[in-house]
């Protein structure tokens, strides 16, 4: 196994606790994550004119950051019982996300 190990993680190969991801986050380029899926940051203008005069669509940048929203990220079957926290930032304070 090498890099990061994020492939064995995502294939279940590993525990969450066994990958070493020392110095991982300085790798890590910001992504713009948009409605038309993730783009570098200094597309966003490109991919925006592209949406609209080929589809007609309005591109939505929902953040700039290296990771998606955690509403982003994919439960894997059978963990669907250890979510955490409201789950979106329109959640309000001390009010449970929606089953």
């Amino acid at each position: 196994m090498s890099g990061c190990g994020c492939t064995s993680l995502s294939t279940r190969h590993i525990k969450p606790h066994d990958a070493s991801v020392d110095g991982i986050f300085g790798l890590l380029t910001n992504v713009a994550w948009t409605s038309a899926g993730p783009c570098p940051p200094d597309r966003v203008d490109e991919t925006a004119r592209i949406l609209e005069r080929g589809a007609g669509r309005v591109l939505s940048v929902f953040g700039v950051d290296k990771f998606p929203r955690m509403t982003d990220y994919v439960v894997p079957s059978g963990r669907a019982d250890r979510r955490r926290g409201p789950g979106t930032a329109r959640s309000p304070p001390g009010r449970p996300a929606p089953p």
